[in-house]
């Protein structure tokens, strides 16, 4: 499931799990609370990572785990209960989170309820909807058109979603999207999904004890959801629940024995069947009641896991003011938690349920700990480590039982010169120890490579020359790493961080090499052109196979194919835009789909786009099996001996060049091996140098210091003229991308400008870097200056302005001004400009500003000389 995001940029797709409260027949009687939920947990301070406490259940304290709400709660209750008691015992860090009760302390059993599922009829009778007990009456402009199995396709994925293998009636809501295109955009902003809303109703029979045993009931259909109750009538009997699971939401109806089941999709929600019920559209047929539906949840979540065989928890969760309590039930006793973990615990979305140390049970995650599931016990324990667990979610190794991180958080010192490390952890017993370290640190020779054990044996410890380093010499560098990785982790981690060259992997060394020798030849119209300049395509288009899909195709498409649909209502719901391409990418037979998804909520100002990938399967449909995000770049699938391919045209986001391919190749639906194939530095050629008469000696001063000049701003240091005089700072060297001010007569009429400069680096997929300079109007005020790359507006002078005239020349220069300053020659002062006009390729003009003019003196152009690189990267 992928979250959505509001108009406040605030996440909608879980926010359902901040909390539901919910009120048992079994321990009403005590007057007691109850919660239920799955969160975040942690505690991070400034200074790092702090303990937690953890209250324990005793017969004392008890009681504070139940929850007595009136009946029938208030539409807008928020249900957050009394805190007047509330447990304070700690437990030492080494310790279980909190006592864990056995079945002998938990009170008397709760015989589980029975769910029988019928399939009654649904009809129409003028605008009332009847199904079962319920009648729903559908709003003007809204027709709920009754489909076969058939012709919803696997949109509700008939027989698997649900464990009963339950079917139901199928509904699509028409003109909801339009009636409720307010609601879907939130904030009376409208926003209208291509596709109607479809909706499944389900019916069953219920016999229970008490509602908790039904909830549980209700999870054995949906093992992996998580939920809230949405309404409570004790006296009626009358529960409304909202559980999600893989993208659908799941509205669970109960009054007395009957339930009725309604499934929608999370994108579809806002106009949707929950609408109706939200609007006091829907009754109940005994006796015309409305069906209760609180336009807020209450402030509980719930989850159900079975950590291992023979025992199966119940989570609750009640938020407080100091974040939330988590309690453990087993299943059927439901008088006391069997245990309870006291702290911080925020958004469901955090926690993540999963076997962490490789023994088979599944343990509770948050966003900065582990709580491991305890065979002996049959509890949870809070796990030990001096690191923060999220640096470990992505690199486990079962058959090593290991985790590798990547980062200088990896090292016991990181001080600055560790410009990478790499360490391996394992268990010993609930604590992750690190077992072996690896930093790279830049030392004055050049490169420190060290490695090390926990027992404090050094494995390794040379120096390398920055070249050497560079060019990464593949047999010394890997054979090093070979030891820190021997017996702990597979050697290919190696290349997630260095560099792997030759061998066929997944993709084909010949295939590399062809695009490489293509490029060098200067054979490729796109590498090194600027972005959109119209120089035309890629040879390699020659190769493509597959083709775009139309929009018209796609909604065709997701009218029945649930991973189809889910993009397309999830771009028309957030106004994304969106590419489809359609070729057998993983080279199974089967066409698949490669979806480039392009919006506000996904890249922002970093261009960046989603691209999502839907494997073809065999009975036709689609299936998601990966994601990834990436600069906005050409895409499209080719060809090579046989095998297909997905090519990315690479582009350098800060200069707006094209520079070489990314080629990705891919097994059952998923990425195996990235590689690029791309253009680097060399060396600078002889320069071009143009000078006006009068100007040859200026002109072959600057020719001669141009490599360093642009060397300094390579480095990132702000080029200053002898000329111009820095203001308001001190001596220390001001960075290239700082605004600074300064004082120069820039125009030679005897009077100084106020100006700063400085370069923005934008990271926009049509920005790139580019040269910021503000000049105050001669007799205005500082803030009065002109903003952007705007020197003085030749308007605002009184007519024709030098400086306005060389704004104008730097603003429709098809290059990329990044740097301006000002030099004396000859009595007068002169404005040079540096220009990227390519990769690495540059040029420096200068100008003659007089107070009406301004003419160019001298141009030094310099052109870089490339050569081809190859890297692959390991795929995990």
């Amino acid at each position: 499931m992928k979250s959505g995001v509001d108009e406040n940029g605030s996440d909608r797709g879980n926010d359902w799990v901040d909390g539901l409260s919910m009120k048992r027949e079994g321990l009403a009687e005590r007057g007691t609370r109850i919660a239920l939920t799955l969160g975040m947990l942690l505690m991070v301070s400034v200074s790092g990572m702090r303990g937690i406490g953890y209250g324990s259940v005793t017969e004392e304290n008890a009681g504070d785990a139940g929850h007595s709400l009136a009946a029938g709660g208030n539409e807008e209750n928020v249900g957050l209960g009394s805190r007047a008691e509330k447990s304070t015992g700690m437990t030492d860090m080494s310790e279980m989170a909190g006592a864990v009760l056995s079945t002998d302390d938990l009170g008397k059993k709760t015989a589980p309820a029975r769910l029988a599922q019928d399939e009654p009829e649904l009809e129409m009778q003028g605008d009332v909807l009847t199904y079962g007990g319920l009648a729903v009456t559908i709003p003007d402009g809204i027709e709920a058109k009754r489909l076969d199995a058939q012709d919803s396709g696997n949109i509700f994925d008939l027989g698997h979603f649900l464990s009963d293998g339950g079917k139901g009636r199928i509904l699509d809501l028409c003109g909801a999207q339009e009636e409720y295109a307010d609601r879907v955009g939130g904030d009376g902003i409208e926003v209208y999904l291509a596709l109607p809303p479809r909706v499944r109703l389900m019916h069953y029979r219920a016999v229970y004890e008490s509602e908790t045993a039904l909830l549980c009931a209700f999870f054995d259909l949906l093992p992996e959801a998580a939920g809230r109750r949405m309404y409570a009538d004790e006296e009626k009997r009358e529960y409304a629940y909202r559980l999600e699971q893989d993208g659908y939401l799941y509205l669970f109806l109960v009054r007395g024995e009957e339930v009725c089941l309604v499934q929608e999709t999370v994108e579809e929600e806002d106009c949707s069947f929950g609408q109706l019920f939200s609007d006091g559209m829907a009754r109940w047929r005994e006796d015309g009641g409305t069906v209760g539906f609180w336009k807020k949840p209450d402030a509980f979540t719930y989850r159900k896991i079975v950590p291992e065989e023979g025992i199966s928890l119940f989570y609750a969760s009640e938020r407080e003011a100091d974040g939330a309590r988590l309690r453990l039930y087993r299943e059927g006793y439901y008088g006391k938690p069997c245990q309870e973990i006291g702290g911080y615990i925020k958004a469901e979305r955090d926690i993540r349920v999963g076997d962490m140390n490789f023994d088979g049970c599944p343990d509770l995650t948050g966003y900065a700990d582990i709580f491991l599931w305890n065979r002996k016990m049959k509890g949870y324990e809070r796990a030990q480590a001096d690191i923060p667990f999220y640096y470990l979610y992505h690199r486990q190794f079962p058959e090593t039982a290991s985790f590798w991180g990547n980062s200088t958080y990896q090292a016991s010192k990181n001080e600055d010169s560790v410009r990478q490390a790499e360490a391996i952890w394992q268990w010993e017993g609930n604590t992750l120890v690190k077992k072996r370290e690896c930093a790279v640190s830049d030392v004055e020779e050049g490169v420190r490579v060290r490695a090390y054990e926990d027992t404090g044996r050094v494995l390794f410890d040379e120096t390398f020359s920055t070249e050497e380093w560079e060019q990464e010499e593949q047999g010394r560098v890997l054979w090093l790493y070979r030891q820190f990785y021997d017996g702990m982790v597979p050697e290919a981690v190696y290349g997630v961080e260095h560099r792997l060259e030759g061998g066929q992997k997944h993709i084909p060394q010949g295939f590399l090499d062809e695009i490489g020798g293509m490029m060098a030849a200067g054979e490729d119209s796109v590498v090194l052109s600027k972005l959109w300049d119209g120089k035309g395509v890629s040879h390699l288009k020659s190769m493509e196979v597959g083709r775009a899909l139309t929009e018209e195709e796609t909604v065709s498409l997701a009218e029945k194919d649930m991973a189809v649909r889910q993009q397309v209502q999830r771009a028309a719901r957030y106004s994304y835009r969106y590419t489809v391409l359609e070729a057998d990418c993983d080279n199974d037979g089967r066409k698949d789909l490669v979806w480039a998804l392009d919006g506000p909520f996904i890249g922002g100002t970093s261009g960046n786009v989603e691209y999502v990938y839907l494997q073809g399967q065999q009975d036709g449909s689609y299936a998601e099996t990966d994601s990834f995000f990436e600069t906005r770049e050409t895409f499209y699938a080719v060809s090579y001996e046989g095998k297909n391919y997905l090519l990315y045209e690479g582009i350098e986001p800060l200069t707006m060049v094209y520079n070489g391919y990314i080629v990705r190749s891919y097994a059952d639906g998923k990425l195996a091996e990235e590689a690029r194939v791309y253009e680097v530095f060399d060396r600078y050629e002889k320069p071009w140098v143009w000078a006006a008469t009068g100007y040859e000696e200026l002109t072959a001063v600057m020719a001669e210091k141009c490599d360093a000049l642009k060397g300094q701003f390579d480095e990132g240091e702000m080029i200053e003229g002898g000329a111009e005089h820095r203001t308001g700072r001190e001596s220390e060297q001001p960075s290239v991308y700082e605004m600074v001010s300064y004082r120069c007569d820039l125009d030679n009429d005897g009077k100084e400008e106020k100006y700063s400069k400085w370069v923005r680096e934008l990271n926009f997929f049509d920005g790139g870097v580019h040269l910021e300079f503000d000049v105050t109007e001669e007799g205005a005020a500082e803030e009065d200056a002109l903003e952007g790359i705007e020197g003085v507006d030749a308007q605002d002078s009184g007519g024709n302005s030098g400086l306005a005239i060389l704004t104008e020349e730097l603003e429709s220069s098809t290059d990329t001004p990044v740097a301006l300053w000002a030099e004396e020659y000859g009595g007068k002062n002169i404005v040079y400009a540096l220009c990227l006009t390519g990769l690495y390729d540059y040029k420096i003009t200068g100008w003659l500003v007089e107070e009406s003019d301004c003419n160019r003196v001298c141009e030094i152009a310099v052109d870089a000389a490339y050569r081809v690189r190859q890297d692959r990267k390991t795929v995990f």
